[in-house]
């Protein structure tokens, strides 16, 4: 069976779109991490994003079913502003700049005493029979005092140091703290292959700084500083004095900036709106015109698995050229790599959107919302809409989240961030070769089961995924997540596939683009809204494995409702005339049996 050379810009249109995004979609909430944004803070902000969606993408798409003849002008310029918007995340500097560092690597039972309180080491920091990876650990006091700091940081530099006395105690008053600026030495040049340290914080040392006006209590926080590169030796630094300049690092404390009060947080907030509402809208008007394009016995999954396969084939592309230009030790990835094949291949999509994709135009529409209307007077159509919002949920969940988790899991398994983003990368592409099968098969078993057993069987699975998710997460390694995201395929490719042909087939003639819209607010504004809201709150507050957990139980009676209801329900069997593209195909649907399509072919 051969290509129909008719549907190919439609295939290729998939190809790119689907494909520019994957480099820089899947990785937006890891990026906004690297940038200093709380997790709690990028669920807040790209549920905003998601509902501001709901108010633009039905005007977008609205325009386009009410002036037929500007739908590809506006279908371009939508591209335009996805490609451009999320192009332009690259350019944000850190919101919050990355933790520094001023004080003493300790020594053995050195014993550090301010006031009334003492520190003494613990580590291991002997030169004599010392295993070589614990060489590359020991113990570390900050002298900065203020009410933020850094609970954690990675990618430290060491830029200064001075070897202090031999003495095995080091005592500041209580008046002040250890000077150490007067006794740096002249800091020296750092490149990209010196060591990098990672802290972290194991405890806090109370005192009272005593002034002639006031008392003010204070604290020193006391670090473990490691490294994982040969020829990290920690050891020498004992009883050092240092300075640490690091790249990446998480802040404590009550008095940390707010990044609702930092200028570059809302240029990333507009980035982040208008990418949101542009690649929400091009979608809808993509999946519109596809089964506009698909005519007579067309299947639309045929044409959609062409992104899927964009999406599977750029995103491990991207992640080793990310790793390989990051280097193998440090956290703070390079994203540069990324976002030159974002612009390169939103250009070509463009380009085929202006030159090659034909836009099919109805004839005759009736008006636009009064179709539409009709629609949400159903029951039916409600009810359906309901369970399209808790897919979305359970499928937003792992799309902004599953990164997350992945990284979550390597740093408390201890296992290497070098091929994190190989890793991810793969993930996408193990998710796109099962939603690829799954795509071309969704319309013989749509055929075969029904609209609403499919449905039912992907809640279903969604819930086994979470549970498998959770496990690994609590008992595997990142990369046992790849085994688990075999799931992905039949919970998206059946699932989305499912959503889209068969609000083509409840759409009034002329309103195909707008329906899309509604039914893709529902599940990607508003289902990945909640999903990215609450997985902000429930990560920080439970932990990734147990936000999975709770997601699962979510999904088990998600799927008792669905199953129920189309069981439970009379049979409204009612029909559907498509748009022109079909026009001589006639939809029956039963709320019972689902969406079944009898093609009634054209006399010539």
């Amino acid at each position: 069976m051969g290509i129909n050379t008719r549907l190919l810009p439609i295939k290729l249109h998939f190809f790119f779109f689907v494909g520019f995004m994957a480099p820089v979609l899947p990785f937006l909430m890891v990026i906004a991490l690297q940038l200093g944004i709380p997790m709690s803070v990028q669920g807040t902000l790209t549920a905003l994003s998601l509902i501001a969606t709901v108010l633009c993408k039905p005007i977008v798409s609205a325009l386009a079913d009410k002036y037929p003849r500007a739908r590809k002008a506006i279908f371009v310029w939508t591209l335009i502003v996805t490609v451009v918007s999320y192009g332009s995340v690259h350019f944000i500097p850190r919101i919050i700049d990355a933790p520094s560092f001023r004080g003493r690597v300790l020594g053995r039972d050195e014993v550090l005493q301010v006031g009334q309180v003492s520190f003494q080491s613990i580590g291991n920091m002997s030169r004599e029979n010392v295993q070589e990876e614990e060489r590359c650990q020991g113990d570390f006091v900050s002298f900065e005092t203020g009410d933020c700091f850094a609970s954690s940081a990675w990618d430290c530099r060491l830029v200064a140091s001075h070897t202090s006395s031999s003495s095995q105690s080091t005592t500041a008053s209580s008046d002040t703290l250890p000077e150490t600026s007067s006794q740096m030495s002249s800091p020296f040049n750092a490149s990209h292959d010196d060591i990098l340290y990672i802290l972290k914080l194991t405890g806090r040392m109370n005192f009272t700084l005593n002034s002639t006006t006031s008392t003010v209590g204070k604290e020193l926080h006391v670090y473990q500083l490691s490294s994982r590169m040969p020829g990290c030796d920690v050891i020498d630094l004992a009883q050092t004095d240092i300075t640490l300049v690091c790249d990446g690092g998480d802040w404590s404390g009550d008095l940390c900036p707010n990044v609702w009060g930092i200028s570059y947080f809302w240029a990333f907030l507009l980035i982040t709106l208008f990418s949101t509402i542009g690649c929400s809208t091009s979608n809808s008007v993509s999946d519109a015109i596809c089964v506009d394009s698909v005519g007579e016995n067309g299947n639309y999954g045929s044409q959609r698995a062409w992104g899927s396969l964009g999406w599977g084939l750029v995103a491990p592309l991207s992640g080793y050229l990310v790793d390989s230009w990051t280097g193998p030790f440090s956290k703070t990835k390079i994203y540069m790599p990324a976002f030159i094949i974002l612009f390169v291949l939103g250009g070509l999509d463009i380009l085929i959107a202006v030159f090659s994709l034909h836009v099919p135009r109805q004839e005759d529409p009736v008006p636009v919302w009064q179709g539409v209307q009709s629609l949400l007077k159903q029951n039916r159509f409600l009810i359906f809409i309901f369970f399209v919002v808790l897919v979305g949920v359970m499928d937003g969940t792992v799309t902004f989240w599953l990164f997350v988790l992945q990284e979550d899991m390597a740093v408390r398994s201890g296992e290497s961030m070098s091929h994190m983003k190989l890793l991810q990368g793969i993930t996408l592409l193990v998710q796109s070769l099962f939603e690829v099968l799954c795509m071309y098969a969704s319309d013989l078993v749509l055929r075969r089961l029904g609209a609403q057993r499919v449905f039912s069987i992907v809640l279903f699975l969604f819930a086994l995924r979470y549970g498998l998710l959770y496990l690994v997460g609590i008992f595997g390694n990142p990369w046992g997540t790849l085994i688990v995201e075999v799931l992905h395929g039949p919970c998206y490719g059946f699932g989305y596939a499912t959503i889209t042909v068969h609000a083509g087939s409840l759409a009034p003639p002329g309103t195909s683009a707008t329906v899309q819209s509604v039914v893709n607010i529902c599940y990607e504004a508003i289902g990945y809204s909640i999903a990215v809201f609450l997985g902000g709150v429930l990560f920080e507050s439970v932990g990734g494995p147990n936000t999975f957990l709770i997601f699962a139980l979510v999904g088990v009676v998600v799927f008792l409702l669905h199953f129920f209801s189309w069981c439970c329900t009379t049979p409204e069997p009612t029909t559907a005339r498509p748009d022109e593209g079909d026009k001589y195909m006639e939809v029956t649907y039963s709320e019972v049996d689902g969406a079944k399509v009898t093609a009634c072919h054209s006399p010539t």
